[in-house]
This record gives C-alpha cells, structure tokens and sequence, in this order.
C-alpha cells in the first residue's frame, strides 16, 4: 500500500483510485495505487508518508530475514540500486570477513543466509518511530525515519534465547525506496547467546521503557522538546549537565544500556531521580541523586570518555531521539585495562519531554564495545 499524511481528515473511496487500508488521525494506507498515479488523481495534494514505507521494509524485512531464499525478492523490491546496510558498531558475528558494510542485493542476501546459521531469528517488535525533521512527508531532502525496536532470536548451536534493543536508521530517497539503513543495536545478548556465554543483565523492575511502548502526545512542540534535549545534552558532553538541571525533571527516569553483561559493567541499570531529595541541586553536590550515583558516576569509574557530538535528532510532539557520537577525535578508554576503543561509539537517546522538562531518557548503547575493551569476554576480541 501507499502511505498519505494529512492535515484535514478526508475519506478516500475506491471510486477515487484508491481503497482505505487503514485510517487514523496521521495517517492513512491506499492500496493499489502508486506515488505516480497519486499526482494525476484528485489526491495529488496529499504527500507519501515515510512512516508507510518505513513500516513496509520493516515488514518485508522480517520475512526476508527468516526466508531469505523465497522472500528476498519482496524486500530488494523496496531497495534502491545499491542500497547499504551499514552496522557501525558490530562485528557481525563473522570475525573472518570484517564487515561492517552491506552494499547492493547480493551482499545482503548473503548477510541474511549466513546469519541463520548462527540464529534463528524472530519477528521485530517496533515500538515507534520518528521522522528526522518533524514531518513523515516523502521530499526531495530529510526521508530518514528512526526506529526503536527489540531485536531477538535463538543461537542455532546453543538453542539460548536473546534479546537486545536496537535502533534502525531508514532513510528513504525521492522515489520512496530504501537506499541506506544504519542499524545500532546493543548486542551482547545476540552474541552470548551464539557463544553460549550466559545470560546478560535483567530489564529492571522500575524501568518504563525497554521493549515497551512509551506514551506520545503528538500535539507538543518538537522544535521545543528538540532544544531542550539538545541542549540537556551539550551540556553533559563537556562535564556540566548540572549547570542545565532545571532542564531535567527532578524524577527523571534514565535507562541506560540495558542488556549488558550482569555483574561487570556497574552502569547498567535504570534510575529515577536527578536529585536524591527533590530539592534543586545544591552548590556543593551533596544531594546528588540516582541519575548520578548510579549511572553516570559508575560509568565515569569504568571509561574515560571521549569526545561527544550530536550528529542528528529525530522528533515527533514530545518524543526526541538524539543521536550521539563519542570518539570522533579521540576514541574512549577502558580505564581498568587502558585499551581504546576500536572505533567511535554511537549513543542513541530516546527522551521525553513535557513542560520544558526530560522527564525519562533511554539510551541505546553497545555495550559489546565496552567488553571488548576490558577484556570481559576474550572471544569477542576478534
């Protein structure tokens, strides 16, 4: 189907070329009718929705994934030319080859056959989506689309069970095919399950956010929530979020990089509270509370960081997703061993924010990069 947004609700019949697979206040499917049968029909005022296709690949991907022999040529259909899987922070799993990179159907393909033979895959369970510049309309600029989703399956030589966050990155070019999607996913769970390595941490009881959906008022002001997540941001890159606490709710909830090892990376974990009394901070820091005793004060004792940048936001009403990049000029250090990073690491922070405010933060981050650089677990050294 063809996906339309739209400012007024209007009801579309098959009379009119095209017929309502679904309807919503954002959103409505036609099936059987294309982008270029859109233009010359009375809807041609209507704009393609990179929500649909974002939703189709996901589709098309899954089955692809699973059967990558029978279903493929439905997924390379949605591909542009040479389309690029890229994984910036993984090994994928195939220590030989080095790839990082996927370029073009055959590539792909192969990714896909290869990989069964380590996991069997289950469905992806999307739990939202967030256009690049507020807007899920088809242009000739900005058709990138995030995706926060739970990636899991079962290690085909263990039978371990797994299952990891992840975001997708799905951008999307003027004739709505897919021409490059980054995919970051905290992926130690996949890889212990694989090498039968044990189980990682367990998603804590108060945390409101992992693999579960999160309320959205679409209504707020994105350009507003994206200042103050950026803003809130900027100032933890260089040492100084508490200069920016009005910024943050004083019950904040953070998750952070949940689905790391248990019992060796003390940062993971969720907590709640920017102050340990609800009153404001005070000069001396003593009333410091759980956001950073127990998150940002453990990760400081385990990695000196590197440098932090923001690369680019994705927002829609209250929601924002700010991607982070830490490294670029000077990679993080494993302070227990000294080991540098092999590469930059990606951070991706999904916030809420109501009243001027965050009010929760969950980052996505691969925590396999930390293991390797502890030496936790030797066979990830590859």
């Amino acid at each position: 189907g063809l996906g339309v947004s739209f400012d007024d609700l209007i009801i579309f019949n098959s009379e009119e070329g095209a017929t309502v697979n679904a309807l919503g206040q954002d959103l409505a499917i036609l099936q059987d009718v294309t982008a270029a049968e859109l233009e010359e029909t009375s809807f041609a005022g209507l704009e393609v929705s990179t929500l649909a296709i974002a939703e189709e690949f996901i589709e098309l991907y899954d089955a692809a994934f699973t059967n990558p022999t029978t279903e493929f040529d439905n997924l390379a259909a949605l591909l542009a030319e040479d389309a690029v899987f890229s994984f910036p922070q993984e090994q994928l799993l195939f220590p030989e080859t080095e790839i990082s990179e996927l370029v073009g159907d055959e590539q792909i393909q192969d990714y896909f056959l290869n990989t069964l033979t380590l996991i069997v895959p289950n469905e992806t369970e999307v739990f939202e989506f967030l256009p690049d510049d507020g807007s899920y309309a088809l242009s000739d600029e900005n058709n990138k689309v995030a995706v926060r989703l739970k990636e899991s399956g079962i290690g085909t030589e263990t039978g371990e069970e797994f299952e990891q966050s992840a975001t997708w990155l799905i951008e999307i070019d003027e004739e709505g095919l897919v021409e490059q999607v980054e995919f970051y996913s905290n992926s130690y769970p996949g890889h212990a399950a694989v090498l039968g390595l044990g189980s990682p941490t367990e998603i804590p009881e108060n945390d409101p956010f992992t693999f579960q959906e999160v309320e959205v008022d679409r209504f707020a002001d994105s350009q507003t929530a994206i200042e103050v997540a950026t803003t809130v941001w900027e100032s933890a890159a260089v040492g100084e979020l508490i200069t920016n606490a009005d910024l943050i709710a004083t019950d904040t909830i953070w998750s952070f990089a949940i689905g790391g090892p248990s019992n060796n990376l003390p940062y993971v974990g969720t907590a709640e509270g920017l102050t340990s009394d609800g009153q404001p901070l005070e000069p001396d820091l003593s009333n410091l509370g759980p956001i950073f005793t127990d998150i940002l004060g453990p990760l400081g004792a385990v990695v000196q960081a590197g440098d932090l940048e923001i690369v680019e936001t994705f927002a829609h009403g209250d929601r924002v997703l700010v991607h982070l990049v830490e490294g670029q000029e000077q990679l993080p250090v494993a302070i227990g061993t000294g080991t540098e990073y092999e590469r930059p690491l990606d951070l991706l922070s999904w916030l809420s924010v109501e009243d001027g405010q965050v009010v929760s933060n969950e980052v996505i981050v691969n925590t396999l990069a930390t293991v390797n650089a502890l030496g936790i677990v030797d066979e990830f050294i590859v």
